[in-house]
């Protein structure tokens, strides 16, 4: 996103003082900025370098503008009704650092508006500077040349122009203007994105949200896309050594315990956030010790919606060719439920998105739904790996917008099986059955310590039931391929979990190719937990 380069106006227009933004105003400027931020996705994707070149800021922008929109929809019409629905939503549907901030943007702002008959420009003008000064608020260590600079500039833009004597129209372009001025700054102010060659993600979001606001009280079309560079991720962030894991949270805390939980939160890593207010909050933090961080937030209250991500994976994978995961238009797309980085990339270069349950057995409902909604597919094909998937699964499928088919699969193997049946070209149905007979074709199983512990006990669980105990990884493999493997030949697929190593692998493959020497072999990298090797006959 290209933003103008133009200079302050030396008059501001004056508009009549009549000129009001009510809650109808609001509810309609934030459904247009969800419109825009969908449109525009991709292009602040592309311009996110900081801090860490993930490419989702367009992303998580519009994930938690979507969940303000979807909390209104249900929400009383007045003025306090709105304002408290924007809240909510805004702090249950943050995503990442951006979302975060803008969480708390949006919270305050919508507050601040919220008198009876609207406000005028002085009211909104003075909205504005609560909704960045309470921005910055958030960030425990607020930095230059990102959203935070952007917001106050657009805040003391539009101060200047309400004390000028301006309307509301007039004083919502100067803060326009002021804020696309200060986005063409960012790369002055913050190095890593004059490296890259592009502005503020967070900044060019944020600018759409004043085009929006300008469309609904002005009647303004928002402007079209500006060519943009892209990021060049490699110039960036290698240069940068930063915590490799991402942790987010909903903290349902005291306000009272809310300063010493900031600083102790921000001992453990950087890029720390807390927005929120009356109880909840909104957390993020970029660390190494994800643990320890959590340990913290269940000190000071009750997390929620937790979510840890490893920066290192999504940065590999956010600038890999884009044949991993499903292309919009298709004919049926897959979500399918997985742990494991290696399975989660396994998985997407066969075209599936991959929800993962971090931190439970299975991802909620609506994060299925979610990941239904997210893709642009006539139909969409469910792979769960276990029966708490499954569970979430026929929940989110009752409410998704496109027609859904559950394959219910038994584990990693019989995913992978199915996965291998897709053809994103095929009718929705057509999918669901080739790629249940694959899965049903499959004989899997998997080895795992004995009762979770320390690997002195090993066990081999095939999907239908049946045990084994082993002194060793490779004994209770041997057991396993025993149960599974078939006279003749066929294909063993070997996913290689945690507790695993290559000494252990290779004795395995050496097994085989003893025993059943017309057995075809392929290891790959799963990095699933508690399952040292999963294994999948076909």
């Amino acid at each position: 996103m290209v933003p103008d380069r133009g200079k302050p106006r030396a008059t501001i227009a004056h508009v009549p003082g009549n000129e009001r933004l009510t809650a109808t105003d609001l509810r309609a400027g934030l459904r247009a900025y969800l419109d825009a931020l969908r449109e525009r996705r991709e292009e602040i994707d592309r311009l996110n370098v900081y801090p860490v070149p993930d490419a989702d800021t367009g992303t998580n922008l519009g994930l938690t503008v979507r969940s303000v929109v979807e909390e209104l929809e249900t929400a009383g019409e007045g003025p306090a009704a709105t304002a408290e629905a924007v809240v909510r939503g805004a702090l249950r549907g943050a995503r990442g650092i951006s979302g975060a901030v803008l969480s708390q943007f949006l919270g305050t702002l919508a507050r601040a508006l919220a008198a009876p008959d609207g406000v005028d420009a002085e009211g909104f003008a003075r909205a504005l500077s609560e909704a960045a000064r309470a921005a910055a608020g958030a960030v425990v260590r607020p930095v230059e040349g990102t959203v935070l600079t952007v917001a106050r500039e657009a805040a003391e833009a539009a101060a200047r122009a309400a004390r000028a004597g301006a309307g509301l129209v007039a004083v919502l372009e100067e803060a326009r203007e002021a804020a696309a001025r200060a986005l063409a700054r960012t790369p002055e102010l913050l190095p890593v994105l004059r490296r890259a060659g592009v502005v503020d993600a967070g900044g060019a979001g944020l600018l759409l949200l004043f085009d929006a606001l300008l469309s609904v009280v002005a009647g303004r079309p928002i402007p079209a896309a500006a060519p943009a560079a892209a990021a060049r991720p490699g110039e960036g962030w290698e240069a940068e050594e930063g915590p490799r894991y991402e942790v987010t949270c909903l903290l349902r805390a005291p306000e009272e315990v809310v300063p010493a939980f900031r600083e102790a939160w921000s001992r453990a890593g950087d890029s720390a956030v807390v927005a929120g207010g009356g109880g909840v909050w909104r957390c993020h933090l970029h660390t190494d010790v994800p643990g320890e961080a959590l340990e913290i937030a269940a000190g000071f209250g009750r997390p929620e919606d937790v979510r840890v991500t490893d920066l290192v994976l999504q940065v590999a994978e956010a600038w890999e060719l884009p044949q991993e995961g499903p292309e919009a238009g298709r004919a049926t797309a897959v979500v399918a439920v997985a742990t494991g980085d290696g399975v989660r990339r396994l998985f997407r270069s066969l075209g599936a998105e991959v929800v993962t349950g971090v931190g439970a057995p299975a991802p909620t409902a609506e994060e299925l739904l979610e990941a239904v909604r997210a893709l642009e597919a006539e139909g969409v094909v469910l792979l769960p790996g276990d029966g708490a998937a499954r569970a979430a699964a026929e929940d989110g499928a009752r409410s998704a917008p496109v027609p859904v088919r559950i394959v219910a699969c038994r584990g990693l193997a019989e995913q992978l099986a199915a996965l291998r049946a897709y053809d994103p070209e095929a009718p929705l149905e057509e999918n669901a059955r080739a790629m249940e007979e694959a899965r049903a074709a499959v004989r899997s199983g998997w080895v795992e310590p004995v009762g979770g512990g320390d690997g002195r006990a090993w066990e081999a669980v095939t999907a239908d039931g049946a045990r084994a105990e082993a002194p060793s990884a490779v004994e209770a493999a041997a057991e396993l391929l025993g149960m599974l493997v078939e006279e003749g030949g066929g294909i063993a697929t070997i996913l290689e979990g945690e507790g695993s190593s290559p000494g252990t692998t290779r004795l395995i493959v050496e097994l085989l190719a003893r025993r059943w020497p017309a057995l075809g072999v392929q290891v790959l990298h799963g990095g699933q937990p508690r399952r040292a090797y999963v294994v999948g006959v076909e």
